[in-house]
């Protein structure tokens, strides 16, 4: 029925319901051109209040896949640039820029400063064996394979094997990496 077809008669409510219609049609012009994060909230005073969350960006990345995209994600949240996070990190703008678009990744020396502004470990996988605890604690701390094995006191060659679990090591080399292990496990951990 056509609100507007109505007559108006004396003693009709049909200058109620036109009325009801014209504020009604204000209401709902008002409401569909504001964003679209805006929602309707009555309170007790029966004022209409706009309250809502307002959404992700466009650029906030839809899938996490690399470092990349939590660095993006983490740079975002906090409204900050490219160049302010290089300047945490420590490298040049095009670097973090590159690192967003997965072109490259965080090299090694950039991993820990790149990890502390995260806040996480994006591969915060539980490592199950020796060689995936070797290899988290090494990138973690930003270290090459010959770094942790003079930590150790075992050759890099050696590491480089246990890492892979590949190949077997005589005892008193293995009793070095588990205690080692072990030792930053209670330290850390």
């Amino acid at each position: 029925m056509n609100v507007y077809a109505i007559q108006e008669r004396p003693g009709d409510l049909s200058h109620i319901l036109l009325d009801l219609c014209s504020r009604t049609r204000t209401l709902l012009r008002r409401i569909s051109v504001m964003p679209a994060w805006t929602g309707l909230r009555c309170q007790s005073t029966g004022r209409v209040v706009l309250k809502a969350k307002r959404p992700k960006s466009k650029k906030f990345p839809k899938s996490f896949f690399t470092i990349g995209d939590h660095i993006r994600a983490r740079r975002l949240e906090l409204k900050l640039l490219q160049k302010d996070v290089a300047k945490l990190v420590g490298v040049d703008e095009t670097t973090v820029y590159n690192w967003e678009r997965g072109y490259t990744r965080p090299p090694l020396r950039y991993l820990p400063k790149a990890l502390e502004f995260l806040g996480y470990d994006p591969a915060s996988n539980e490592p199950k064996t020796l060689g995936e605890k070797l290899v988290k604690y090494r990138k973690s701390r930003g270290l090459t394979q010959k770094a942790l094995a003079k930590q150790i006191g075992i050759d890099p060659t050696t590491l480089s094997r246990l890492e892979r679990n590949r190949g077997r090591c005589f005892s008193s080399v293995r009793k070095k990496v588990f205690t080692f292990v072990h030792k930053q496990d209670s330290d850390y951990g």
